[in-house]
């Protein structure tokens, strides 16, 4: 069944289905999942959900998960986006070398999309994932470390969307 908040969007390309992620925002925890198996700092927020390795010793082991499972969706193909950035945080050291690691994601079944932030910034720009087909009316979405240690040392991440791009 399609989440009752959606009845009645319209099914066309370029639909919004961005009322489906519980605080999409990031203003409060609420419907969100986090997970640092590998230590760092966070999830605080202030209107955006972030991580952080306190140096670059900690940075080796850095990883993290911030997800939500939407259930209800109709079937099709979406993406997902999200601002975010990830900084060296004008930090010396062993990792003075920035690469992208972490980035947005969307999961469905086993398969996974995502676009990783390719710049060192402070400054939060739209990231926008591949599209990926939502069959069964569920997909995963969040921002996580693809890899550790993570290239840099903070990250944050605002405002996700959800983006039909074509009904089933």
């Amino acid at each position: 069944a399609i989440l009752p908040a959606l009845a009645m969007t319209q099914l066309t390309a370029g639909s919004d289905f961005t009322r489906a992620i519980a605080n999409f925002d990031c203003g409060a925890k609420d419907g969100w999942t986090f997970e640092k198996p590998l230590g760092g700092n966070g999830p605080d927020h202030g209107g955006d959900f972030e991580y952080w390795a306190g140096n670059a010793s900690n940075r080796a082991q850095a990883s993290f998960d911030y997800w939500q499972e939407i259930t209800g969706l109709p079937n099709g193909t979406y993406t997902v986006s999200a601002e975010m950035y990830n900084s060296l945080n004008n930090e010396g050291g062993d990792y003075t070398e920035f690469k992208p690691t972490v980035g947005v994601y969307a999961t469905v079944g086993e398969k996974t999309v995502s676009k990783l932030v390719d710049v060192n910034s402070e400054t939060r720009v739209p990231y926008v994932t591949d599209v990926i087909e939502v069959t069964d009316g569920k997909i995963r979405i969040g921002a996580k470390s693809f890899e550790a240690p993570m290239a840099a040392r903070w990250f944050t991440v605002d405002n996700f969307k959800l983006t039909l791009v074509k009904p089933a």
